[in-house]
């Protein structure tokens, strides 16, 4: 899931045939099946999560964040809904829309409203954006 969230991120499109392998910020694919073989590395900055829209309610949440990563030292957490970024609200907004907002220079913060589970209010964290370590799916 990880992988192929990167992948969407980065507008990579490959046959599930092909050989993917990465390392860090760097992504292989390898020719199977006639797919030209390419090396690409990812310079992408952001808040270092994996993020969804849920079909059932529109919601964008938070899927899980990585490791060290921006999210995960700000406090994010799984399960966590974006409901707000900078001064857009994410209600009824696309995921590529909501996506390209997280994004950004390494260094810059972005302002998040989120509601956990559990909590009435909204809470709000700052995420200083970094760049995208990938790690391998566990």
């Amino acid at each position: 899931m990880k992988l192929l969230h990167l992948l969407f991120l980065t507008g990579l499109a490959c046959s599930a045939l092909a050989q993917i392998n990465y390392n860090q910020t760097t992504l292989t694919v390898s020719p199977e099946d006639g797919i030209t073989p390419m090396t690409v590395t990812l310079n992408l900055a952001g808040i270092c999560a994996v993020v969804r829209k849920l079909n059932d309610t529109g919601r964008i949440i938070i899927v899980e964040t990585i490791k060290n990563g921006a999210s995960d030292k700000a406090g994010l957490l799984a399960n966590d809904e974006i409901i707000q970024i900078d001064s857009t609200k994410t209600e009824g907004m696309d995921l590529h829309a909501a996506v390209a907002l997280l994004r950004g220079n390494p260094g810059t913060i972005v302002k998040l409203a989120i509601k956990r589970d559990g909590t009435t209010t909204p809470i709000f964290i700052d995420v200083t954006r970094e760049v995208v370590r990938l790690q391998n799916a566990k």
